[in-house]
């Protein structure tokens, strides 16, 4: 499924990470290189922002704790509201094993492109041959990036038993009206 600019969506899904995962993550204050979900320019595939995870941090958006490894095992929502934008209309809202309406998010942010890499469009300081999209994918599962830093050879270690994710209760809805919505956060 491919969106566009000025949409605004819902993106929702459950999951459940194995919790015999042993991958703590970048040997410093790196990211994860294991993503469980992933929202890209559909033209030309560069990530523009990820929920990532590994058994140091738990599952994490922007470095913001979405449930602790602890935590993994059981079943978690994540939910996503955001608008595709290319300018100061764009917002992104991400909350985890809460309803849409009650308590803080664990990522707000409003007034900002939607359509670069959040990290970039937070500081505002894309560079300018930053690709500005006008379609956008997303994928789910368990994805074992090399590119993310530290950008080692190779895919990300795993155990020889490797690792498991499950998901379940998928559902992506266009949103014409977005009650309780947090700005910032």
């Amino acid at each position: 499924m491919e969106w566009q600019l000025g949409q605004r969506f819902l993106y929702s899904f459950e999951f459940r990470i194995d919790p015999s995962l042993r991958y703590r993550g970048g040997t410093r204050r790196e990211d994860s290189q294991l993503v469980l979900a992933r929202w890209e320019n559909a033209e030309g595939g560069q990530p523009l922002f990820d929920l990532k995870f590994d058994a140091r941090h738990g599952v994490t958006l922007m470095g913001r704790t979405c449930i602790m490894p602890e935590q993994f095992g059981d079943w978690h929502r994540f939910n996503l509201r955001l608008r595709w934008a290319d300018d100061n209309t764009g917002f992104i809202e991400a909350r985890c094993d809460g309803s849409l309406h009650v308590g803080a998010p664990i990522f707000a942010a409003s007034e900002m492109p939607t359509n670069r890499p959040l990290a970039c469009s937070l500081k505002e300081s894309c560079p300018a041959n930053t690709p500005r999209p006008s379609r956008f994918n997303m994928q789910l599962g368990l994805i074992a990036d090399p590119n993310l830093p530290p950008r080692k050879a190779g895919f990300v270690p795993l155990t020889s038993k490797g690792a498991k994710v499950e998901m379940r209760r998928i559902l992506v809805r266009r949103l014409y009206v977005i009650f309780g919505r947090k700005a910032e956060f």
